[in-house]
């Protein structure tokens, strides 16, 4: 699997065809024919002379153009034209040859199939949305009636006391006066 967006150059095959699957991005199992670039190097080179530093690129900026790709490579002074049937995919596959060499273009989120990728839509449906706004309106209303309830009840049954906030009634008891009663009128409401 190719990690990157590469333009081939050179390939195992004595024909000068690759063959590349791209079930991993479109879906097809069919394999598709790929060339390296045509006259880019002879195909009697040892893979370790190739003219990796005398050569300069001129390509499209990255897009999610999957089937259009545009590249000029020079190589001293000649000029090489490269095309689609050039150019290999991150995600695609390498079958029915051995190997290939070839220059990575496109890396990380430039990639063409990273620019295709969209954020995933949510699987909840309009009524799941609805149900969950209707259950937050119904929580707030029912908090907002449980503290307007427990401020009524504080103020009633004070008294005059001042320890209503802390205990009540001077009972020695687990929880405040007002905890209490906020449980009690959450489960009433």
């Amino acid at each position: 699997q190719f990690p990157a967006d590469l333009v081939a150059v050179l390939t195992s095959d004595t024909n000068g065809q690759l063959f590349v699957e791209t079930a991993n991005i479109d879906g097809e199992t069919n394999l598709k024919i790929r060339k390296p670039v045509k006259d880019f190097v002879d195909a009697d080179i040892v893979p370790t002379s190739l003219p990796v530093g005398l050569s300069s690129f001129e390509c499209d900026l990255p897009n999610k153009h999957i089937h259009h790709f545009n590249c000029t490579i020079t190589c001293g002074s000649r000029k090489f034209a490269v095309s689609t049937e050039n150019f290999l995919l991150r995600g695609s596959v390498l079958r029915n040859t051995s190997w290939i060499y070839g220059f990575v273009v496109y890396t990380g989120k430039d990639t063409k199939v990273m620019k295709n990728m969209t954020k995933a839509p949510s699987k909840m449906s309009r009524i799941e949305h609805t149900v969950n706004k209707i259950i937050f309106v119904i929580f707030m209303t029912q908090l907002i009636l449980v503290v307007v309830s427990v401020a009524f009840s504080i103020t009633i049954n004070n008294n005059g006391r001042e320890d209503t906030l802390a205990g009540g009634d001077g009972d020695s008891t687990i929880f405040p006066f007002w905890l209490a009663q906020c449980f009690s009128f959450f489960i009433l409401y």
